[in-house]
């Protein structure tokens, strides 16, 4: 599993990070420090090499923030999972 976070959500993400590796789970995390252009190759490599799966992790609203941009990235491909989670 790839988690895609940035500003204050990131450090989130690295903390869910190291208490999952505690667990014996292993998961990505990639800073996208800037969405306007995003890193569609980091994104697509972490995608594909944890199997499809990323979440989207945001300090924004729900519409037109940094999960809108991965799924921008994966708009023609059917294999990559992307759940968003947001502040609504």
């Amino acid at each position: 599993m790839t988690v895609v976070a940035c500003g204050v959500a990131l450090n989130e993400a690295l903390e869910a990070y190291e208490k999952l590796f505690k667990a014996g789970i292993n998961i990505r995390v990639v800073d996208a420090y800037s969405i306007k252009p995003i890193d569609q190759i980091t994104i697509k490599r972490s995608a594909y090499e944890t199997n499809g799966n990323m979440i989207v992790v945001e300090d924004h609203y729900f519409e037109g923030g940094l999960g809108d941009a991965v799924l921008n990235v994966f708009a023609d491909k059917k294999d990559i999972k992307v759940i968003k989670l947001a502040v609504f």
